[in-house]
């Protein structure tokens, strides 16, 4: 059974393979780089992320096999984290109860969000050969490729995370209910697992005020209907209710138990116990009003992104980490120089009006460095993708206003679209 397991991680490298042409060669190659890491992780030494969590998720797993499939998925719950052990329980009933079964699933969906990345990056205005660098540094990138590899949740999370932009940023759904309701769906299938990712749908209403507000501005676009807006406002609030009863308070009291008490004393006891061990930041840091919380925002979501700091470096996963920062480093650098040439499409912002929400909600529940890089983690492979597509919007509008684009990017390829989807 576990052969089969692994045919299915390479079937899925193949079909994405087909499906997209132009990346072919990048998902043989995340194929290829995954199994080494599985190679490593088992025969050489154990990978970072695996030493915890994972271990304590597969003995879960192993507790619910025993249930058998249709008695483990019964135990399935979205009011706490076993709810995944106990659907990784019903695989273990089924493929042999080895750890390697959830270390295959996980791989097989790292690979189609390394596929999700390219037709991101493509939805959000990057040619075909800027689309393919961003699905070949997931690809390759193993502080990120590990999380596909251990038996954690993250892969689980990113996978409808990423179906949902995709949905949001397909052509023309940007501007409909259409996207919105797929986007709202796939967030929610996310929030299953960790309640945290239902703030994305809050990120939903902040990426839309910002496309509608840059698209508002556009030559020859006309400008956004007032009643068809307030429609649309009505339908966010009221899904946002009904995806909030349906997970829950799953994992929000690491973000603060919105709703619910003081929200200031909520940031601080969040942080304050996040903000544990070697690698913690910020104990001493406090907030005592509203204005403190608007505040600490910037400083938040620098630490979240770019910790461990070099001279916090301790250990080999701080190391890890370090490495890590520089992809962030990279990706908000090319998002910054975009924005200062005025050509950030409306889709870039969306999709960062979203990814930021979420963040910054994960900032606040993020006081220790290790915990920072496993969940700035979810959020690498649509930062890369729009990254690329701003590449893109740079080089194009340099070269229809007649600069020099100069040597960091070739020719945008025609036409843009890869193969025939619009999803």
């Amino acid at each position: 059974m576990l052969i089969l397991l692994f045919s299915l991680t390479l079937l899925v490298a193949l079909a994405f393979g087909m499906r997209y042409p132009t990346i072919r060669g990048v998902m043989l190659t995340a194929w290829a780089v995954r199994m080494l890491l599985l190679l490593i992780h088992h025969q050489i030494f154990v990978l970072l992320p695996g030493r915890g969590d994972a271990r304590t998720f597969f003995m879960e797993a192993q507790n619910f096999s025993r249930l058998g499939f249709d008695g483990a998925l019964a135990e399935f719950t979205v009011t706490h984290s076993t709810g995944f052990s106990a659907l990784m329980g019903a695989m273990l009933s089924l493929f042999g109860n080895s750890i390697l079964v959830m270390e295959l699933i996980n791989i097989s969906m790292g690979l189609a969000i390394v596929a999700l990345a390219y037709r991101l990056a493509l939805n959000c205005g990057a040619d075909r050969g800027q689309a393919k660098r961003a699905a070949l540094i997931m690809a390759l990138v193993p502080s990120t490729a590990q999380y596909s590899i251990v038996a954690l949740r993250e892969m689980i999370l990113v996978l409808p995370f990423m179906l949902g932009l995709v949905a949001l940023t397909a052509q023309r759904s940007h501007a409909t209910a259409t996207g919105m309701l797929l986007f709202t769906f796939w967030c929610s299938v996310a929030a299953m697992f960790h309640g945290g990712m239902i703030v994305g749908i809050g990120g939903l209403g902040a990426g839309v005020f910002v496309f509608q507000m840059f698209a508002s501005r556009l030559p020859g676009q006309p400008r956004p209907n007032m009643i068809w807006n307030l429609v649309l406002l009505a339908l966010f609030l009221a899904l946002v209710s009904m995806a909030g009863g349906l997970v829950g308070e799953v994992g929000l009291n690491k973000v603060s138990e919105v709703g619910s008490g003081n929200l200031v004393n909520q940031l601080n006891t969040a942080s304050l116990q996040a903000a544990r061990g070697g690698s913690a930041y910020l104990q001493d840091f406090a907030v005592e009003g509203y204005g403190d919380v608007a505040a600490s925002v910037p400083l938040r979501l620098l630490y979240f992104f770019f910790s461990p700091l070099p001279w916090d470096i301790r250990s080999a996963g701080h190391v890890l980490g370090f490495l890590d920062v520089l992809l962030y480093a990279f990706c908000f650098r090319e998002l910054w120089r975009t924005y200062k040439a005025n050509a950030l499409s409306p889709k870039v912002l969306m999709v960062l009006g979203v990814v930021m929400t979420i963040a910054l909600a994960y900032a606040f529940g993020s006081s220790n460095a290790g915990t920072a890089i496993r969940h700035r983690a979810k959020f690498s492979y649509a930062l890369v993708a729009i990254a690329y597509a701003a590449r893109t919007a740079r080089y194009q509008q340099a070269v229809l206003s007649g600069q020099n684009p100069g040597l960091w990017i070739r020719r945008p390829q025609q036409p843009q679209r890869d193969s025939r989807s619009t999803a």
